[in-house]
């Protein structure tokens, strides 16, 4: 038991601690850089998938329109996925101001709907981008210098989460800047292990056109094929998109859970990229792989424990574990009640975070996912 218990913590240890660590050491004594140009300005093609968006997809064409980068270079397409509300509506309202748009009538799902836009995009860049999404003006600007450099293939905008008041809000807010973090020394290193949807660009001539059939993280896939070619993928934390998160628990943890499903899709069809040489083996195994395990680590870490409680500093242990997990069943309670507890929020959401990734990689076992996605209540 000991050994299982040891095991557990050095695994936890390493993926919450050593490895960002070590990841920001790597970027910054081995740091590859690349060429950045504020003057290359190619065509850019925004890509905006919809479904069922008519509660923003207004505001999102309108920051599009007002975006700082030359109008005869930008090329703004909404596509919808067959949306059964006023979106197709609301979009044709700006197709006099240079909006492109397919009212796809047959669901496809996300990546369904971005590899049937692609074909007519006219772009040298395409940049994709979420409804709910919006661009800092400077957005494309920050993107696109990166292209300036041949093996650059994809670029990876920060995702920003304004503090609210909703149950999501701070610990998407604490995710997601632990994710820049993280992202922003891989791509120092070498690349970051995947884009975010919200904001990622990546050349025409490169995108992969992955499968479009099974539940599929479209971001991780593109990003990934792009760098299994031999181009890196770069995170820029300038090019900002702000996305409110308004989702309560419940929707939160099947959003999670769904987009793990999706993500093993990805590495299952890209396994090459986890095997030793792969540009990016160390990352994948480190900020993808090992943190969607470590909800099964923290349960062999406290159920080991209870075996072992028998001697002084093994009971230390268990009293620690029961003590975090009885401040997220408290901080549960207080945002059942529409409370927040800071104290109790942050242990509520890792641990609701953790599960969510067991939940998500048992729906994948069980194929109980659609590629068609699901409209997530904000």
């Amino acid at each position: 038991m000991w050994l299982i218990f040891w095991l557990s913590v050095i695994v936890l240890g390493y993926t919450y601690f050593l490895y960002p660590l070590v990841i920001w050491l790597a970027g910054s004594l081995f740091e590859k850089k690349h060429l950045s140009d504020e003057d290359y300005f190619p065509p850019v093609s925004i890509i905006i998938p919809a479904y069922n968006e008519q509660d923003c997809i207004e505001e999102k064409i309108l920051n599009s329109l007002q975006l700082d980068y030359p109008a005869d270079k930008l090329e703004i397409i909404v596509s919808s996925d067959n949306s059964e509300d006023g979106t197709a509506e609301i979009v044709r309202k700006y197709l006099d101001r240079g909006v492109k748009f397919n009212d796809f009538k047959q669901r496809a799902g996300k990546m369904g709907v971005l590899n049937k836009t692609v074909p007519a995009a006219g772009g040298e860049i395409l940049l994709f981008t979420d409804a709910n999404a919006m661009f800092d003006k400077q957005v494309v600007k920050k993107m696109v210098r990166h292209f300036a450099d041949s093996q650059v293939g994809c670029v990876s905008g920060a995702k920003i989460i304004p503090q609210g008041n909703s149950p999501s809000a701070e610990g998407e807010g604490l995710y997601w800047r632990w994710e820049s973090f993280l992202k922003e020394q891989e791509s120092r290193f070498s690349s970051c292990a995947g884009a975010d949807g919200a904001v990622y660009a990546v050349r025409k001539s490169l995108y992969p056109f992955p499968r479009d059939d099974v539940i599929i993280m479209d971001d991780l896939a593109v990003s990934l094929k792009i760098i299994a070619k031999g181009y890196r993928c770069i995170y820029d934390p300038e090019a900002k998109a702000y996305e409110h998160s308004n989702t309560g628990i419940v929707e939160e943890f099947r959003r999670k859970g769904r987009i793990l499903a999706g993500a093993i899709t990805v590495l299952r069809d890209l396994s090459r990229l986890l095997r030793p040489g792969s540009p990016i083996f160390w990352q994948l195994w480190s900020h993808k792989v090992l943190r969607w395990a470590c909800i099964c680590f923290m349960g062999l870490a406290f159920f080991s424990n209870i075996f072992l409680a028998s001697s002084f500093p093994y009971r230390l242990f268990l009293f620690g574990q029961s003590l975090f997990y009885g401040c997220a069943l408290l901080g549960f309670g207080f945002e059942s009640h529409g409370q927040r507890k800071r104290l109790f929020y942050i242990p509520f959401y890792f641990v609701l975070f953790n599960l969510a990734q067991l939940f998500g990689l048992i729906f994948y076992l069980r194929g109980e996912y659609r590629p068609a996605w699901e409209k997530i209540q904000r």
